[in-house]
């Protein structure tokens, strides 16, 4: 039986704390933990603040988000389904801009040579324009009769225009001879003055201007109609910002490439032989329907049947449609008029554009009149529209890649008025040689008038090839730069519409109708000339002007610019002085919440799992291990109720918070950078 003596080290050891309950050091933790692992999971430090991304901002937003990919597809399965978009739209896209190079080369250089350069105002504004709306009324039954399968729409519009090239170069154009009435042009010539000699030209020679309505049709139903609505249906919004950019690079790729055909066709191949040069190249038309109707196929079967909606079409009907719900209809159509009366600046926007439309046209008429005299022959004219072709699509892409530093180094005010100064440059100096030619005989001229003469030609091309690509590059950014900046939403959506409805349809229109009646004065373009550089300048100085009142009202946004990307350096805020320094906050977060005990510090740990599930970066202060629940109790209720906590964690919000500031206005830069192309 033992004694009470050796009774007593039992119960002191009965009374011994169990080892679990004993403060362990360092090396010994970590054995007795690598041992015996805890059944409770071990605290982790806050989470950093997640970037705030577009799925982030939807969430934010109350959105649904779709699955990990596009559709409910696997994660890698998105980035399959863009590379199919992108596969599908860019040989579309590249098909119809080839197409379209070759068949404006084929119907100037079939029309010029047989009608002269006077018929094409009369063919633009008296032709075209009917047969446009008959074919829009044909799409639109189309859309009628194909409700329940929408996407045969596509080729049953493709088909009439791929069907007309491949017949006019099988029976049309070996026999025009047989089909152009030859007694019915020597009726038109004595019965019609010689300003409307075009006219019987027109309708003579009908075959070649059938076949200029058609082609003329292809840029409008090809490209403007079918694809970017093909687009429009199956890239989503943010897809877009990436997307449309790299198709313009494609579309002005295919420039250079249809341009380089014709070339290699009419020197090569079929050289000497118009009539073969043609039809090899509406063969090529045909072949490259073929190969879109082919891709579009790819797009219905590969695409189609994975996407998840959020479309661009999608969301231009639920905007329509919330425009309608809050305003009780669709409303009434703002009063074209009126917007332009009331503002000053959208009145500006729809000058600039008109400008450039006119100046286009109407340069473009008279340097087209002008080569016919240097190259009379269909292929050799054919030939240098598609060297002209090939030139801008390498000036396009060398202005849209660096169209960042233009816009840097010369502004806004520089680049809207690049246009119409090297317009002007070389357009007075072409004007200039082209009248000088009149009336000084090439070889006699001399000195200044003699380089005049030989320059004017080159300066044509120059101001063609620069007017058609800086409209991508530098016009277009120019013009939404200003709905940009625009506060008010109304103005800016009456106002791109009346610039819509005002600046682009006259200034199409407003051109033929002014060639036209320089013609019937005069009787030809050529006798037309001096009065149709005046009537250029014109309207280059009204256009020019309304740039530079425009770029007054941009001045103050582009400084605000300068400084929302150069912030002044600040002071430093008292309260941050206080905080302590960053390497002891961050080793004092992860000790802080293994650590509970009786003395409250145990409290801090509900703070920053709270803190943890609220996706917030929390950092306690070193203080609040000593100061016991309170502290740590008050600082879990302030973030509960969405407050920010004082400390080093608030810096590092603050830190995230202008990333994510930076992060922003990038994107909305990129976005805007996607109106370069």
């Amino acid at each position: 039986m033992p004694t009470a003596g050796a009774a007593t080290p039992l119960l002191r050891r009965a009374a011994m704390p169990l080892p679990f309950m004993m403060p362990q050091r360092p090396h010994l933790a970590a054995h007795h933990h690598a041992a015996r692992p805890s059944p409770l999971p071990a605290p982790r430090a806050p989470a950093p603040p997640p970037r705030r991304d577009a799925r982030a901002a939807a969430a934010a937003a109350g959105a649904a988000l779709p699955a990990d990919g596009e559709g409910g597809q696997p994660a890698g399965a998105g980035t399959a389904l863009l590379v199919k978009k992108v596969a599908g739209l860019g040989t579309i896209f590249l098909g119809a801009t080839i197409n379209y190079t070759i068949l404006q080369s084929l119907r100037d250089a079939l029309v010029v040579t047989s009608c002269g350069a006077e018929a094409l105002p009369f063919i633009n504004g008296f032709c075209v324009l009917p047969l446009s709306l008959a074919f829009f009324v044909y799409y639109d039954k189309l859309v009628t009769a194909f409700e329940k399968t929408p996407n045969a729409v596509f080729y049953w519009a493709i088909a009439p225009l791929a069907a007309f090239f491949g017949l006019y170069a099988a029976a049309l154009l070996p026999n025009a001879a047989a089909l152009h009435p030859a007694g019915l042009a020597a009726a038109l010539s004595a019965a019609l003055p010689a300003s409307l000699a075009c006219v019987g030209g027109i309708l003579v020679n009908w075959t070649s201007t059938l076949f200029f309505i058609m082609g003329e049709l292809w840029g409008s139903v090809a490209i403007s109609l079918l694809f970017w609505s093909l687009a429009d249906d199956v890239c989503s919004v943010d897809e877009a910002k990436t997307l449309y950019p790299k198709l313009g690079i494609a579309a002005n790729v295919g420039l250079v490439l249809a341009g380089s055909f014709t070339r290699l066709v009419n020197e090569g191949v079929a050289r000497g032989n118009g009539v073969l040069s043609v039809q090899i190249q509406c063969a090529a038309v045909v072949v490259m329907a073929g190969v879109m109707c082919a891709a579009k196929a790819f797009v219905d079967s590969q695409v189609r049947p994975y996407l998840s909606g959020g479309s661009r079409k999608e969301a231009k009907k639920k905007t329509k449609a919330a425009k309608a719900e809050a305003g009780g209809g669709e409303g009434k159509k703002p009063d074209t008029w009126a917007i332009l009366r009331s503002s000053s600046r959208i009145r500006d926007i729809a000058l600039m554009v008109m400008g450039f439309g006119i100046c286009n046209k109407v340069f473009g008429w008279t340097w087209k009149s002008e080569m016919r005299k240097l190259y009379p022959a269909a292929n050799d004219y054919a030939t240098v529209m598609g060297d002209v072709a090939s030139y801008t699509g390498i000036v396009t892409i060398c202005l849209m890649l660096v169209s960042k530093w233009t816009f840097q180094l010369l502004k806004w005010r520089g680049a809207a008025l690049a246009t119409p100064v090297v317009m002007a440059a070389c357009g007075g100096t072409f004007f200039l040689g082209s009248v000088l030619a009149q009336y000084t005989s090439v070889g006699t001229a001399t000195g200044a008038a003699a380089l005049l003469i030989a320059a004017g030609p080159v300066s044509g091309i120059v101001c063609q090839v620069f007017g058609r690509a800086s409209k991508y590059s530098l016009f277009d950014p120019c013009k939404e730069m200003l709905f940009i900046t625009m506060a008010d939403k109304r103005e800016k959506e009456s106002g791109k519409a009346a610039v819509d409805i005002v600046g682009n349809q006259i200034g199409k229109s407003g051109g033929a109708w002014v060639m036209q009646g320089l013609i019937l004065l005069t009787g030809s373009m050529s006798r037309a000339m001096p009065a149709t550089a005046v009537f250029f300048f014109a309207v280059v100085g009204v256009w020019a002007s309304a740039a530079l009142r425009l770029a007054r009202t941009m001045a103050p946004e582009e400084r605000q610019a300068t400084v929302d990307e150069n912030p002044p350096l600040e002071p430093p805020l008292p309260q941050k002085a206080k905080s302590p320094p960053p390497a002891t906050a961050v080793a004092a977060a992860p000790a802080a919440a293994p650590a509970a005990d009786g003395n409250g510090n145990g409290a801090g740990r509900p703070a920053a799992a709270a803190a943890a599930a609220a996706g917030a970066a929390v950092a306690a202060p070193v203080g609040a291990r000593a100061a016991g629940p309170d502290l740590a109790g008050a600082a879990a209720a302030a973030l509960a109720a969405g407050a920010p906590l004082s400390g080093l964690g608030s810096e590092a919000s603050t830190a995230g918070a202008h990333d994510e500031e930076g992060d922003e206005e990038r994107e909305v830069k990129s976005a805007l950078q996607s109106h370069f192309d």
